[in-house]
């Protein structure tokens, strides 16, 4: 909860977060202030001294709009770093109508900190794979300024992983903001799905971000940012293995298992400029990603993606939403080659709906895993892809008064994964195959916000069949982070 106070004698005016109260005249927001005072409740956990530098800026305003304007941003900063309940902020002058005619004026800040301790949360589900258990644990303003710690593991039939990091913000001096400095160790298996092998990495990454999220992992993998600019700086360094393979496994895939290092530096920068992150009416969103490898040992190869959005309104709670996806990942060498753990696996929820998890690109043939299993395949990826969706919704009007947002919608997918560096033919002919044989699903489906994702429910048919006999629908609950 955030809001900015001005009180003036006996009377107390409270300003909403992007709202100017009825009391407030356009000339009064206009006239000089100087913040003589910031005055900050007793902090328990959190040194003051950091506070104060966040709150530093506003004391540098001349102007009750300037001042207004900074105090929101530095309460934004504060309730980022994920360890105050509260924090509001107040102006307190002796001046009567209009406001701050003196000047002069005293800023209170008031803040209600969280606990210190480390907390336990501990969450299960059971899907396809069996039962599955997640563990987390906190410890929050470890030094007094902010540093976070956090332990968390997955425990699944067929896939394990645990993260430990170290988070540290750190307030800029000339702008309002808050950098993060994140140290993780991770270690994790991960079956894939539509393969018959498992990944095992060991690893460490050190990230540099301008922006501090409470979910750090979904700033880390998604890079999103709403409405600023997200810059983020990685490297990493990972042993990987390519291990338990199955009796059926393809000849390709045991000729790459086995050990191999990663040493990766990757930038990604986030741009959000849609007006709701999970019913979009107008705005936009791009995201791009760029990664190089072999800055030391292992593997050497440049991948770069781009995912982008435009929104546009239509009619009352209708709007037309146009989504691109593109990537490329080349090695440095012409003699050089992409392994199977760095390639591209397109396929699921996204970026193109109603096509089964990693099933596009480069397969092989293989032997059965059982009787059921009906003509199998090796997927191997691919070096490129591009897809395109154009995404109608309704913003059904059911539950709107309970807080739920659902939404109707209509969709149309098209584009391919292929291998773009490997095998024969120019890249021109490589690139068109993702034009010349695209993929294409239609659908329709019910998307609602739970617990601040976007969770879809679609029936995806392939476009090809819709003047024939449907013999391959897809009904398909998805979690769609765009």
């Amino acid at each position: 909860m955030e809001n900015l106070f001005f009180r003036h004698n006996d009377n107390l005016f409270v300003l909403k977060k992007k709202k100017v109260p009825q009391s407030f005249a356009f000339e009064d927001l206009k006239t000089p202030i100087e913040i003589q005072k910031i005055v900050i409740s007793p902090l328990k956990f959190t040194s003051e001294k950091f506070v104060h530098d966040a709150l530093s800026q506003i004391q540098k305003e001349n102007t009750v709009s300037n001042a207004l304007v900074s105090a929101q941003k530095a309460l934004d900063v504060l309730q980022s770093l994920d360890i105050f309940r509260t924090a509001s902020i107040s102006f307190d002058s002796k001046s009567k109508f209009p406001f701050f005619r003196d000047r002069g004026c005293k800023m209170n800040v008031l803040i209600e900190e969280k606990k210190k301790g480390p907390n336990l949360h501990l969450s299960g589900g059971v899907s396809g794979d069996g039962m599955s258990i997640n563990a987390s644990s906190r410890y929050n303003n470890i030094f007094g300024k902010g540093e976070r710690f956090d332990i968390t593991a997955d425990l699944m039939k067929n896939s394990n992983s645990f993260f430990l990091n170290f988070t540290k913000p750190i307030l800029s001096k000339t702008k309002l903001g808050a950098y993060g400095i994140n140290f993780g160790i991770f270690n994790f298996l991960r079956d894939n799905q539509n393969t018959t092998f498992k990944e095992k990495v060991n690893g460490f990454s050190l990230t540099l971000s301008n922006q501090l999220l409470r979910n750090y992992y979904v700033k880390k993998i998604f890079g999103i940012g709403h409405n600023t600019g997200l810059h983020t700086l990685n490297y990493s360094f990972e042993l990987r293995e390519i291990c338990k393979l199955d009796d059926v496994a393809s000849w390709e895939i045991r000729e790459e298992s086995g050990a191999s290092f990663k040493s990766l530096l990757s930038y990604d920068f986030a741009l959000d400029k849609r007006d709701n992150a999970c019913f979009p009416s107008k705005g936009f969103f791009v995201h791009t990603s760029n990664k190089i490898a072999g800055l030391g040992l292992g593997t050497k190869f440049f991948k770069t993606e781009t995912r982008a959005q435009v929104h546009f309104p239509l009619l009352k709670d209708i709007s037309l939403g146009l989504i691109g996806h593109c990537g490329l990942v080349t090695p440095f060498s012409k003699k050089g080659k992409v392994g199977i753990l760095d390639r591209f696996y397109k396929g699921g929820p996204l970026p193109i709906r109603g096509i089964d998890g990693n099933s596009l690109g480069h397969k092989i043939q293989r032997e059965p895993k059982s009787e059921k299993e009906k003509s199998p395949f090796d997927y191997f990826g691919g070096d490129a892809y591009g897809f395109f969706t154009s995404l109608l919704t309704y913003k059904l009007p059911f539950f709107k008064d309970k807080g739920v947002n659902l939404g109707a919608q209509m969709f149309l997918t098209s584009g391919n994964l292929v291998s773009a560096t490997s095998g024969e033919g120019s890249y021109f002919s490589k690139f068109k195959k993702i034009f010349t044989k695209r993929k294409t699903t239609a659908g329709i489906g019910i998307a609602a916000y739970l617990g601040g994702n976007r969770v879809e429910l679609n029936y995806s048919i392939p476009v090809k069949n819709i003047n024939r006999k449907i013999k391959n629908p897809i009904f398909l609950i998805n979690l769609d982070i765009d």
